[in-house]
Formats: C-alpha cells, structure tokens, sequence
C-alpha cells in the first residue's frame, strides 16, 4: 500500500495522477508560483516602505513651500507696510506706462490715486508734474508748483528713474513724489530773515543818524517859534516844522520797533474761543462797510500764544480785507487742524482769512511781507511785516495767495496744543 501511495499521486481533492511527469510540473509549477510570489511580496515591501519615504520627503518638501510661501507673505507685507508709511509718494508702471502700483502717500499728496488711471490719463497727470515725457531708460528730477484744490498750491518735487530686473533689464519705471511745500516756504522765511536781519541793522545806523539832526532841528524850531511870536505867518512855519519833525520821529520810532524782535507772552489759550470773541468785536465795523463776515471751525484747538499780539494780526487782516472791498464783498474765517506727515491727529492749526475784494497782482504776492512794500498811496509798507514777524515769534507761517481779481487769501499755520 505504502509503495503504492508513492507510485500514484493525489491533486488537492485527493484525485490520483495518473501521469508522474505531469505531477513533476506542476510541483514545480507551484514551486515558482511560490518563488515569484515570495518575490513580489518582497517588492511590494519594498515599493510599499519607499512609497512612506517619498510621502515623508513630498511632506518635509511641503512644508518647506508652506514655510517658505508664508516667508514671500511676511516680506511682502513687511515691504507693503513699509511702503505705505512712506511719508514720500511712490508710483510703479511697467514699459508701455500702464500704472502697476502706488501708494497712498501719492493721494494724500496730490488727490488723485495713479493706480486708478488708465495709461493716457497717468501721463498727462505725470506732465503736471513736470514729468516731460515717459523715458524709462533715463534719470530725470523736476519741480513744479502743483494745485491739489483751487486754494491749495503746493510745491511738488518729482524723480524718476527706471526700475531693472534681476538681468539688469529694465522692466518698468519708477516715480517718487515729494511735498516740499513746507521746506519751500521754510527757505523763502530764511531768505526774508535774512534780508530782514540786513535792512534793519541799517535801518537802526540810518535811524540813530537822522535822529541827531532831527533833535537839532526841533530845538531850533522851537526857538523860532518862540522868538517869532509877533510874526504870525513866521510863527506858523515854525510850528509846521515842529509837527513835521515830531512825525518823522514817531515813523522812526515805529522802524526802530519794527526792526527790535518780537518777544510774545506765550500761555496756552483757546484760538477758536479766541476768534470768536474777535469776530464779535470787529463784525459793527465790518458791516458799516457792507461787508458779511463768516466764522467757522469743526473744533475747539488750543495753541501757545500772545493772546494781544494774535489779535493784532487779526485786525490787520480784516482791515485789509475792508480796504480791498470799497463797496461790498465778503470775508470768511476757518479754522482747522493738519499735519503736514502720517501722524493724522494734527499737528498744526491752519487759520484761513478769504476774502473777495480786488487781489493781488502776481507779481507783488512775494513782496507784501516786505517791510516798506506797500501798493497803498499812504501807509509805511510795515503793517504785514509786523503781521509776519508775529506769526514767526509764535514759530508759525503765514502765506498769501490771490489770483488778481479772485480776492485773497492768508494762510496763517500755529503749532497746536490740543
């Protein structure tokens, strides 16, 4: 039985084979379907742990592009902010002029935003800046007096230069706006300082000088007069002379004054409760001259100043404005705080004389802060200069404007308090 078992061999369902040859085969049939099984379990093992390798790289790899894709985010936006607090105005177009970007500085300068615009509105904005052409491949600076409002000329400073890829081809051009409207002004005070500092060291020699003789010629009068009492024509003269000498005197007085600096009591004082009360005391002889006066401010803003001096100036401008008026007009006064950086509590207090007479000519409005200018048949030309000289001793500035037949505007600008 034994030998016979080993003769015959059984398949899985114990069914004998008849054929040893075909059992052979499939032994060994099985015996490779079993290798190549074992094989494939191995690759699989292997695919399978280098499948967890590449997934733990393409993770690692991920997370570096997250990292580094937040990195981009962080510098972008630390760039951003940094452009954005630029007190200086920065425009970015691209070779055909088309605007790409700019930042809010550029409005705040200007009004208008540039990266609104299409590419023929840009440019003829850019010409208003006294941008002559669009050349990207050149540097070129240029100052212009820009008009952001019909009352509101400031003094822009624009350059230009093109802006180069990593290859050092140029790829675009950039624009980068300056208020110098504050600086200009700062400049022409200097320049008047100057001037000032010049004409009245003269003026006090010339003054001392004439003084002398002045004194001399009074005394003689005065003899005269006394010894000419019989002689009334004779007698007359002398007293003219006297009156005469006596007023040349006080004009000399005045120059004296004019050229001694101003030393304000300074003291923290209400300015608009202040103009209020101004406005009241000056309106009975504003509207004896026909005239309408209006007061506005949107708050209550404290300064340091000389409450009497400040209302000197005041008088002087609506005096001003009376004359420039002979038949009727009108005179407004606001008030409102600024700041000329980002800081947008404000830092100055901006108080604004407007009125409609007859203007002045172009040509003069450099000149009427000069002491001795003066388009008045009478009067010394020291009325403004003193006005000057006030809004300086407060470390404030003071700037007219007019467009001839427009009327005039002042400008006066005080370091605010609150």
């Amino acid at each position: 039985m034994e030998s016979a078992k080993n003769m015959y061999a059984v398949d899985d369902n114990g069914t004998p084979l008849e054929n040893t040859d075909d059992v052979a085969v499939l032994n060994s049939a099985i015996a490779s379907f079993n290798s190549t099984a074992s094989e494939l379990e191995q690759s699989y093992k292997l695919l399978h742990a280098q499948v967890k390798k590449l997934n733990r790289e393409v993770e690692e790899k991920n997370r570096q592009l997250e990292k580094n894709l937040l990195e981009k985010e962080r510098v972008k936006n630390f760039l951003s902010s940094i452009l954005e607090s630029l007190p200086t105005g920065v425009v970015v177009t691209d070779l055909q002029g088309q605007p790409l970007m700019s930042n809010s500085a550029v409005e705040k300068i200007t009004g208008v935003c540039p990266a609104d615009m299409d590419k023929d509105s840009l440019d003829s904005w850019l010409a208003s800046l006294g941008m002559p052409s669009r050349e990207t491949a050149s540097v070129f600076a240029s100052d212009a007096e820009y008009a952001k409002a019909r009352d509101d000329i400031r003094n822009l400073k624009t350059m230009r230069s093109p802006v180069y890829g990593a290859d050092r081809e140029s790829i675009g051009c950039l624009y980068i706006v300056q208020d110098q409207t504050r600086l200009k002004k700062l400049e022409m005070q200097s320049e008047r300082d100057n001037r000032l500092k010049a004409m009245g060291e003269m003026a006090i020699k010339i003054a001392h000088e004439v003084r002398n003789p002045l004194g001399s010629i009074e005394l003689l009068s005065s003899i005269m007069r006394r010894e000419l009492e019989d002689r009334d024509d004779l007698h007359k003269m002398a007293e003219r002379i006297i009156t005469e000498v006596k007023s040349l005197d006080n004009a000399i007085s005045n120059l004296l004054l004019f050229t001694r600096p101003q030393k304000p009591l300074l003291h923290e004082l209400n300015l608009t409760s202040l103009l209020e009360e101004f406005v009241e005391f000056i309106r009975p002889i504003v509207t004896k001259n026909c005239i309408e006066l209006f007061f506005s401010s949107n708050s209550q803003y404290v300064i340091s100043g000389d409450r009497d001096l400040l209302k000197q100036v005041f008088l002087n401008l609506t005096l001003n404005a009376i004359q420039a008026m002979p038949d009727k007009g009108i005179i407004n006064i606001d008030v409102q705080a600024y700041s000329d950086d980002d800081d947008h509590k404000g830092k100055w207090v901006e108080i604004v004389f407007r009125d409609t007479g007859i203007g002045i000519p172009k040509e003069s409005l450099q000149k009427i802060f000069h002491p001795f200018f003066s388009s008045k048949d009478k009067g010394t030309g020291l009325g403004l200069a003193i006005v000057h000289n006030i809004i300086e001793s407060h470390n404030g500035t003071i700037e007219a404007r007019s467009e001839g037949q427009g009327g005039t505007t002042f400008l006066i600008s005080l370091p605010r308090v609150v």
